[in-house]
């Protein structure tokens, strides 16, 4: 979208490192990629960059469905990561529900998102690019690398005691077969 795209390049210009990660192939052919693109080079060693990335960024099973925003800094607030499913289309802000959780002053969030941003921009397969991360409370998993038998979502789940006061709460646009069944 423009609306996201412009102010993007506005904040490059502004000086402002911007660094964007999307899926090629799904991506390349989109107006805002392609603003972005010319705007920021694809240089990833330079303070502003956008990749098109080729499968999933860090494996070769499937391409990249992440969604997340860091910001160093935005106001007064530093170490912000959010992450949901909000899509950048036009779709996304008319005919798809999204969510967004979103981590402020938390450093450590912060680094855990940059190395993941960071293996993603070299756009090469790792040899296990399931990555499980326990941040105090909070537990991150990054995908691709999990599957039907290991599920650490499925294991959570499993593990939740047989207690009538315990309670699950579920927001999602879609399950897709196999594991949402």
């Amino acid at each position: 979208l423009p609306q996201v795209s412009q102010p993007l390049i506005a904040a490059d210009i502004r000086g402002v490192h911007v660094q964007v990660i999307v899926d090629g192939l799904h991506s390349h052919g989109f107006q805002a990629t392609q603003a972005l693109e010319s705007a920021l080079g694809s240089d990833r060693h330079r303070g502003s960059f956008i990749v098109l990335t080729d499968r999933s960024s860090r494996g070769t099973v499937s391409h990249s469905h992440q969604k997340s925003w860091s910001f160093s800094q935005t106001g007064d607030s530093r170490n912000v990561v959010m992450v949901g499913s909000t899509n950048l289309s036009d779709l996304g802000t008319t005919a798809q529900y999204s969510d967004m959780y979103a981590f402020v002053g938390r450093p450590d969030v912060w680094r855990a998102f940059s190395g993941i941003f960071r293996a993603q921009a070299r756009d090469r397969p790792v040899p296990d690019p399931a990555v499980t991360d326990r941040l105090g409370s909070d537990t991150v998993y990054f995908y691709p690398g999990f599957s039907m038998t290991n599920d650490p979502i499925a294991d959570t789940i499993a593990a939740l005691p047989a207690d009538p006061s315990t309670h699950i709460h579920i927001v999602m646009y879609a399950w897709h077969p196999p594991r949402g069944q």
